[in-house]
């Protein structure tokens, strides 16, 4: 068997990019690998109401979304969310979507759409895995923005609903770092309401409970250029080196660290569903081979994850039998 590499990163079908985009891609992130990823729901009863539903999802309350807070210092494409989700709904007419916003603001709020994405129920991962979707329109940006997880208004109540909410699972509660606390808007909900202008409001400071924590919702950007921005994703401390091997059943390929670092390998489908996984432990500063089996896969388009402490990579590959 012999399996052609090919060094687009996320490109092609994945995003609809041309075939000669040597973008490098990175998933900006609050919630690093290893952190446990849950889901709050609501329990009790409000004013004699007995209460259901998620505090980052369909709710008794109607919240109808949920953002998180992020900034490029250098000029990006945003091209999409990967999103973490629980629940149990198969509807092919149900929908969410996802949006990328400007903050307005003193206090940013997301207020100003830029781009974004409706998907049906049937289309999410609902079991935790990452969900992966594609804006319709990737916008090239620098400096402060928010990426939204929302739900139709009207449309997420029990008769219509049934038992099948879906909620946007967050880090614990407490995991959201001390000195981050007192920027206001780090993460979002947006209140129900039927006033043009969304009721945003912060979840440390204006909600019942001060939850300290993180949305899994990860922006996907695409760092523009050459040279120092080949150095753009996880600061450096990760880069590429190229394909060094391939032959039999196995690809290698060669990366460089700037501090030792434990490292593990993850093959996914162009859905993102996990394909493949190598552990390759604990490896040192400078120039490293990673060596995967992948006999197992059927001919077609990957995505190669390279995961370096709490950094990834990622490029697209084709398996060629």
């Amino acid at each position: 068997m012999r399996y052609a590499v090919t060094l687009l990163v996320l490109a092609g079908a994945l995003f609809g990019l041309p075939a000669t985009s040597m973008a490098q891609t990175d998933t900006l992130r609050h919630i690093f690998p290893g952190q446990t990823l849950v889901k709050y729901r609501y329990t009790g009863e409000d004013f004699g109401i007995k209460k259901w539903g998620y505090f980052s999802g369909h709710n008794i309350y109607a919240d109808l979304g949920w953002a998180e807070f992020y900034e490029v210092t250098d000029s990006v494409r945003i091209v999409g969310v990967v999103a973490h989700h629980y629940g149990t709904s198969t509807s092919t007419t149900k929908e969410v979507s996802y949006h990328l916003y400007r903050p307005v603001g003193t206090q940013p709020k997301p207020l100003i759409e830029l781009t974004g994405q409706s998907v049906t129920h049937d289309k999410l991962h609902q079991d935790g895995t990452p969900t992966y979707v594609a804006f319709s329109t990737p916008i090239k940006f620098k400096g402060k923005f928010f990426v939204t997880f929302e739900v139709p208004d009207y449309l997420h109540t029990p008769s219509v609903l049934g038992n099948d909410t879906l909620v946007l699972l967050t880090s614990e509660d407490g995991t959201r770092d001390a000195a981050d606390l007192s920027n206001y808007g780090r993460n979002m909900v947006r209140f129900h309401q039927s006033s043009e202008t969304p009721g945003w409001n912060d979840v440390y400071t204006e909600m019942d409970q001060q939850y300290k924590l993180h949305f899994a919702l990860y922006p996907v950007v695409e760092y523009l250029g050459t040279g120092t921005y080949e150095l753009a994703p996880a600061d450096g401390f990760v880069k590429w080196r190229g394909a060094s091997v391939v032959s039999g059943d196995e690809l290698g390929y060669d990366f460089s660290l700037k501090l030792p670092a434990t490292v593990n390998w993850h093959v996914l489908d162009m859905s993102g569903r996990s394909c493949l996984e190598m552990a390759m432990g604990g490896c040192s500063a400078g120039l490293n081979t990673g060596y995967l089996d992948m006999h197992g896969l059927v001919n077609g388009s990957y995505i190669l994850v390279l995961e370096a402490g709490p950094y990834r990579l990622a490029r697209k590959i084709l398996v060629q039998h």
